[in-house]
């Protein structure tokens, strides 16, 4: 459940801003700040790490961290994407697809892996020696 949380409120938000909706991901994000206690806390420390309220170690240590050495290549690389430095997402959503699907989730949502193959096809194309 929690992937299906993380591609609409996160991946969908992201691919809205990397079109040129920059306005839909900070709404989005400063939406899903207000609710801490949904999904296990990962929709918070997804939010609050891309949006600066926390950094890389308070987002590893959250409560429920299995899959945070993983997901932290994805919002890594969306955060870089958002912010217009394709240089840095490049690679980190190229990390993201290199670690197993069964030590990214529990149940893994095959439309996050589009979105980053989406991504990877894109920013290959405008940096292709990346």
């Amino acid at each position: 459940i929690y992937d299906t949380y993380r591609m609409w409120g996160i991946c969908l938000p992201a691919a809205l801003a990397v079109s040129g909706e920059r306005g839909a991901f900070d709404a989005w994000l400063a939406r899903l700040i207000t609710r801490r206690w949904d999904a296990e806390q990962h929709t918070w420390h997804d939010a609050a790490f891309l949006h600066g309220q926390i950094a890389e170690p308070e987002f590893l240590a959250q409560p429920h961290g299995l899959f945070a050495s993983a997901d932290i290549h994805l919002l890594r690389a969306i955060r870089s994407d958002v912010a217009g430095r394709p240089q840095e997402a490049l690679p980190e959503y190229r990390a993201w697809l290199a670690v197993p699907a069964w030590q990214r989730s529990e149940m893994p949502e095959l439309t996050i892996d589009r979105f980053v193959a989406w991504r990877v096809a894109a920013l290959q194309v405008d940096h292709p020696r990346q």
